[in-house]
């Protein structure tokens, strides 16, 4: 997903990652929210994993 935004924040900052993020998206749920993870940020502590 080329527009999606992986953002790490720690220590009170935060940080675009620039990665590209793999999604699948296989529900009908999860495909209706697709749009969503395209066009707003995805936060994550200080660490992805």
């Amino acid at each position: 997903m080329e527009t999606a935004q992986t953002i790490i924040e720690a220590g009170g900052g935060s940080l675009s990652t620039g990665e590209t993020l793999l999604m699948r998206f296989l529900s009908e749920k999860g495909r209706r929210g697709r749009r969503a993870f395209e066009r707003e940020p995805i936060h994550f502590g200080d660490t992805t994993w």
